[in-house]
């Protein structure tokens, strides 16, 4: 009589983070429409409120009056703190509703709006007589950083201020109009969640009759397994017996995982012992080989994929052993005496899984001189998820 023990490898937690950055847009904070030349409808969207964070801003506001194209000048102040960086003219862009105005580093050509970066302060000249102005209650939008891509390709940004905190962006210049809005430089928040390991690993009895895949043809087969004994009943002295088991696995393990196995001694009864064998020649724990001569004593087995991950379930050096087919075979290496002791007879790196399944088939013949008693040793499969 064989019994099998299952052993389960113990868990761990697996951490999943995910870092979300709060950005709050306030529009015309702080802005009151007191006199006629107050900007209204002012806001300033960034696109990353993170401390010492490069990033874009789209800054929006509504004029008052006329802005004329005669070198007048509309200009955005950043706090100290902020770093402007390499940002110039190709970084930025500005339109008058909605429709985009020709810039460049300085009045010298002809385009509509010069556009020049000094230490914290962004200027717009419109530019004398190139029909640049801006029209009393235009809606205008500036664009700094690698958004800007109208008269130029964007690509530097401003690099937020080290300090969570709420700062001014101050709009002025030589034109009527001012106004001030503000922004808000914030530290991210850490939203956690833990997902529990999971690892399961099941020895299912299955029936020759629907098991497809089993040790050749062979009149002595067993026909029913349970999930924790193998009985090849009462046996013929020099005659081959199979059965067969299903294992299956599920895991969430990134990584994968492996079933090992292992045979706590040879069959035994008392002192008798029936050794392993060699199958028809050679075979080992680690070496397969065909096993068609009966009179070649032994007890091994051999592996067939049926669900999951076909390359790596199940031995994939081995012939296997599939219905009508030539069989191979492995002994079960010995816990305590062999090197190594355990053999892997399941498998994968593919991650993720729910259902992998190989079907363990078992073979054994007895010598003629075997002593009469009932045989039985224990054979130990392990699971063990890779996270």
């Amino acid at each position: 009589m064989k019994t099998t023990v299952l052993k389960r490898s113990s868990t761990k937690l697996l951490k999943v983070f995910i870092v979300f950055s709060m950005v709050i847009f306030p529009l015309s904070l702080g802005v009151q429409r007191v006199e006629g030349d107050q900007l209204y409808a002012i806001s300033d969207v960034i696109e990353d409120s993170r401390p010492s964070t490069a990033s874009n801003h789209t800054i929006t506001f509504t004029t008052q009056t006329l802005v004329e194209d005669d070198d007048s000048t509309i200009t955005v102040t950043f706090p100290a703190g902020f770093t402007m960086g390499s940002v110039d003219e190709t970084d930025i862009d500005i339109s008058d509703d909605a429709a985009d105005k020709e810039t460049e580093a300085n009045c010298a050509g002809s385009d509509e709006v010069g556009v020049s970066v000094a230490l914290q302060v962004v200027t717009f000249q419109i530019c004398a007589g190139e029909t640049g102005d801006i029209a009393a209650g235009s809606v205008v939008v500036i664009e700094i950083g690698d958004n800007a891509q109208y008269d130029g390709a964007g690509v530097d940004q401003i690099v937020n201020h080290a300090t969570p905190a709420y700062y001014d962006i101050v709009i002025g210049g030589t034109w009527d109009d001012d106004g001030t809005t503000k922004i808000v430089i914030v530290d991210t928040l850490t939203a956690r969640v833990t997902v529990d390991e999971t690892m399961s690993f099941t020895i299912t009895a299955v029936n020759l009759a629907t098991c497809d895949d089993r040790p050749g043809d062979n009149v002595n087969e067993v026909a029913t397994t349970v999930a924790t004994l193998v009985d090849f009943g009462d046996a013929t002295l020099e005659e081959f017996y199979d059965a067969c088991h299903e294992m299956e696995v599920g895991t969430n393990a990134a990584n994968g995982y492996s079933v090992t196995v292992t045979e706590s001694d040879q069959l035994s009864y008392g002192s008798d012992q029936i050794a392993d064998g060699v199958c028809d020649s050679i075979c080992t724990e680690t070496v397969e080989e065909t096993w068609a001569t009966s009179a070649n004593n032994g007890f091994g087995y051999c592996l067939d994929d049926i669900t999951g991950d076909a390359g790596a379930t199940a031995d994939a050096t081995m012939d296997q052993c599939d219905h009508g087919t030539t069989p191979e075979y492995k002994i079960f290496p010995e816990l305590d005496i062999d090197t190594p002791e355990f053999e892997t007879v399941m498998s994968s790196a593919a991650g993720l899984t729910t259902n992998d399944e190989t079907h363990l088939g078992y073979r054994v013949t007895l010598p003629s001189t075997t002593a009469a008693g009932t045989f039985e040793n224990r054979i130990i499969l392990v699971a063990t998820p890779t996270y």
